[in-house]
């Protein structure tokens, strides 16, 4: 299914025709449909085996997928009983015909965000933070972090739920022109988040909502001032191993074992890829930038115990 580590092309009209805007909306909303069209399936598996729900739900996943014209795709469920269902449509490399595993990695794009969030309620658990500080109290003495939108007035708690106000850097056209130029290096949040700095605020902190990566880079930073360490071995101590989720693991590498090859479109503006984006088994650029905006590479069971674990409560207390 299309990466959502990528922005939305509709907000890049002068980059793209109005046929091609009217696909990718057509290819959003059988996603949606496909969602809409799983889920009372997997509503009432209780009353069914596991073999008769991945006879139910199979058909109807190589249905959509087809329509929407996906090479390939991952579906599963877990039951309350901790049993998994695990269904695959499709090819993980188009060309070479090789058949869709289902337990095929991908980057998870912005699913990568409910581990950040968890790790801050682990923090608000010991103690260690209070959604009421003001994001100024960790960075107010360091240069970078005053020409940030709304600097002086957002909170943690605006961070966490998009209300922070902050405009997404991956809708900069100066961030791709840069990515553009050198894809094989990382570029560190900090720097990231300088392609904001001086913007004015999409709202006043509080006063709107606003989908934003940006304020995501912040609440890694914040994790990191917290811990002392770096986020990614925080998310690795605290939620991948001790959880058992094994097949989840940080994109700061352009290499990872039984990652599935992918599809951009061909030089798709803004961020210009070849179609295929693995290459001799490396992906063809450094994806370690997503940062706590995304930053993971997992497969579709471990996200399915990972939202199970997250919603029984399993991961931090109730309060």
């Amino acid at each position: 299914i299309p990466d959502s580590r990528f922005p939305t092309p509709d907000l890049f009209p002068t980059f793209r025709s109005q046929k091609e805007n009217v696909m990718k909306r057509t290819r959003f909303l059988l996603q949606i449909t496909l969602l809409i069209a799983l889920l009372p399936l997997a509503t009432s598996l209780n009353a069914q085996t596991p073999s008769s729900v991945e006879a139910a739900l199979k058909p109807v996943l190589d249905s959509l997928c087809e329509a929407a014209g996906y090479p390939g795709a991952t579906f599963s469920v877990i039951l309350p009983d901790g049993e998994a269902i695990e269904i695959a449509y499709g090819y993980a490399d188009l060309e070479a015909k090789t058949p869709m595993p289902t337990d095929g990695r991908m980057f998870s794009g912005s699913t990568g965000k409910t581990y950040v969030s968890a790790i801050a309620m682990q923090l608000i658990d010991e103690g260690k933070l209070d959604v009421d500080n003001l994001v100024s109290s960790y960075f107010g003495d360091e240069e970078w972090y005053t020409p940030l939108p709304n600097s002086s007035s957002m909170k943690v708690k605006h961070l966490l739920t998009h209300t922070s106000g902050l405009p997404r850097y991956v809708f900069k056209p100066s961030f791709w022109e840069t990515f553009n130029k050198n894809r094989m290096r990382n570029y560190p949040p900090r720097e990231l988040l300088g392609f904001v700095a001086g913007d004015e605020p999409v709202h006043a902190p509080g006063e709107g909502w606003g989908y934003s990566d940006t304020g995501y880079l912040l609440i890694g930073l914040i994790i990191e001032k917290i811990t002392g360490n770096a986020y990614y071995d925080e998310v690795q101590n605290r939620i991948f191993k001790p959880f058992n989720l094994n097949s989840t693991s940080p994109s700061t590498t352009r290499k990872f074992p039984g990652l599935v090859q992918g599809y951009t479109g061909d030089h798709v503006a803004p961020y210009d890829l070849p179609p295929k984006v693995v290459e001799n088994g490396l992906y063809i650029y450094h994806p370690e930038f997503e940062y706590t905006g995304g930053g993971v590479v997992s497969n579709s069971p471990d996200l399915a115990r990972w939202t199970k674990l997250l919603y029984e409560g399993k991961v931090f207390s109730q309060e």
